[in-house]
């Protein structure tokens, strides 16, 4: 099911949605494919659809990401672009900051133990 399905559709390997690069559809909606020339912000596996009044689903399984965006804008993608793209964009500084959070909890740690020991 979540797999791209317009090449068995068409009986064409190097076939897209909208003739975009890295964009595959199968029953659910649209889907991320690999391909060299895949736009940044589409991840692998990404999967989702959007209405005409720019109500849209994304799901990112690998993320454990799911993002619904109802701005009720007709015919105008790009706010649920934007969001999707900011979302993707505090992700990735989350992930970068893996030696911040460390610290952080290791600081939070010692405080507590220093109270205890205060404490006792």
């Amino acid at each position: 099911l979540l797999s791209n399905h317009l090449p068995a559709a068409t009986g064409r390997s190097n076939v897209f949605l909208w003739d975009t690069p890295g964009m595959g559809f199968m029953p659910i909606g649209a889907i991320s494919i690999p391909h060299h020339k895949a736009d940044k912000w589409q991840y692998e596996g990404e999967y989702g659809w959007g209405g005409m009044a720019c109500t849209a689903y994304t799901v990112d399984p690998p993320d454990d990401l799911i993002l619904l965006s109802f701005s009720h804008v007709a015919h105008d993608i790009e706010p649920e672009d934007i969001l999707r793209k900011g979302i993707r964009r505090g992700i990735a500084r989350f992930h970068s900051c893996e030696t911040i959070k460390h610290y952080v909890l290791h600081s939070c740690l010692k405080h507590l133990r220093n109270d205890r020991e205060t404490k006792a």
